[in-house]
């Protein structure tokens, strides 16, 4: 991406790190609950049709969440949403979870 942003993040957890490739460094959200985004900025439209989430390795996982694209910085359109309670028994702690869009 050209670009990332985040509502917020931890100096432990920067935002930075939500895509380097390197699964010992995170993201991490300095307020807990709904509300918190990350936002890629693409410059030019793409196509993909996975995300994968790796929720630290503690046991934590996110509750819900929603990708949704914009031909600006504007939150737009939803193409997929997914809420579940945790870590269900199906997603264990420092393991990727696939979700296809």
């Amino acid at each position: 991406p050209a670009g990332v942003a985040a509502s917020n993040d931890e100096p432990s957890g920067p935002v930075s790190s939500i895509n380097d490739d390197n699964v010992s460094t995170f993201w991490s959200s300095r307020i807990e609950g709904l509300g918190q985004w990350v936002r890629f900025d693409f410059s030019s439209p793409i196509a993909f049709g996975e995300l994968r989430l790796l929720p630290y390795s503690n046991g934590t996982s996110p509750k819900s969440f929603v990708v949704q694209s914009s031909p600006d910085i504007n939150f737009g359109s939803t193409l997929y949403s997914k809420t579940f309670s945790g870590l269900d028994g199906t997603w264990a702690g420092g393991t990727y979870k696939s979700f296809s869009l």
